[in-house]
């Protein structure tokens, strides 16, 4: 646990799950300590099942969004705006995948949802051959722990402008765009601040020393003297 992230970490904390299959799975906790305080965390929830042996469990499951280019895609991180569609057609890729395949890129503007200055770019691809998808590649914001993958790419009639009347674009035929996005896995993590705990932790350890000093001294006491005899 990191304060100021944008900054050098003031300090760390690194609470964790130790994990027993026995008997049960326990949240080891993660303190700091100051002279009048302490800085208590610990993780509340944390999703643990596996899957399956392949699953990538750095990602939450994609979800499908099915836009247009111009359209935009809001998600609890960030907000993409789909710029446009291209054809890929450079003669590497051409040497290496050959005329029957066809490559599409899709390329985004991304801002995070929560620093407006923060602007990225991301182009994932997706391979056709013959009308079916046979393979795409995803591509990571690791600054947002988001990753966007191009699904499909379809050419669909255009909508009409609404009652009936047609389409004040030319175009007879738009890109119809399926993107699957997915964001890192999280947990839930719980900071509690206990003012004033180290007062009574010295005042707990005052008192247990005393308890000790007072049944020392008062077992010399009782400890009878060598040489003396007992009354009859």
């Amino acid at each position: 646990m990191d304060f100021h992230p944008s900054r050098a970490p003031v300090f760390q904390l690194a609470p964790f799950v130790q994990l027993n299959p026995r008997f049960g799975n326990v949240a080891e906790p993660s303190t700091k300590h100051w002279p009048d305080r302490d800085l208590y965390t610990h993780v509340r929830y944390a999703d643990l099942a596996m899957a399956s042996d392949t699953a990538d469990d750095l990602w939450m499951p994609d979800r499908l969004y099915e836009k247009h280019v111009g359209d935009t895609i809001i998600t609890p991180s960030a907000l993409a705006i789909i710029d446009s569609v291209s054809t890929v057609k450079d003669s590497v890729t051409r040497q290496m995948l050959g005329e029957r395949y066809t490559v599409y890129a899709v390329h985004l503007r991304v801002r995070d949802l929560y620093q407006r200055d923060r602007w990225f770019e991301a182009r994932p691809l997706v391979i056709y051959s013959e009308g079916q998808v046979v393979a795409g590649k995803a591509a990571e914001l690791p600054a947002l722990r988001i990753k966007y993958g191009l699904a499909t790419v379809e050419r669909v009639p255009a909508a009409p402008a609404g009652h009936g009347t047609p389409s004040p674009t030319s175009e007879k035929e738009v890109l119809k765009i399926g993107l699957n996005v997915a964001e890192s896995e999280f947990l839930v993590m719980q900071a509690i601040i206990f003012p004033g705990i180290n007062i009574l932790l010295d005042r707990m350890c005052a008192d247990v020393l005393g308890n000790a000093l007072g049944r020392g001294a008062t077992g010399k006491e009782r400890r009878p003297e060598k040489g003396a005899t007992k009354d009859r």
